[in-house]
């Protein structure tokens, strides 16, 4: 079983997830790229309901992260994938 910790501590039960992508939005008053899974049973549309996973401040971030999430998926290195948090580079 593979289970995804996001960034505000909800466990999710990788089994339960349809799809995972990206999606595009206002966060404040910037542009923000949120990782978001799909559960079983929702509907494409049904964005309210879907589970946000991590949000970060730039387009590469954001892939960065979801490449990571794969690889650890398909090489089924941990059960545990934690979302990592968006620090602001200084």
């Amino acid at each position: 079983m593979k289970v995804i910790l996001t960034q505000d501590e909800k466990l999710v039960n990788f089994d339960n997830v349809m799809s995972i992508t990206t999606l595009v939005g206002e966060y404040g008053d910037n542009q923000a790229y949120a990782l978001v899974a799909q559960p079983y049973g929702v509907d494409d549309e049904d964005f309210e309901h879907w589970i946000q996973l991590g949000i970060y401040e730039t387009e590469e971030k954001a892939a960065a992260v979801f490449l990571s999430m794969q690889k650890c998926i398909r090489d089924n290195v941990k059960s545990l994938f934690e979302m990592p948090l968006d620090v602001e580079e200084k």
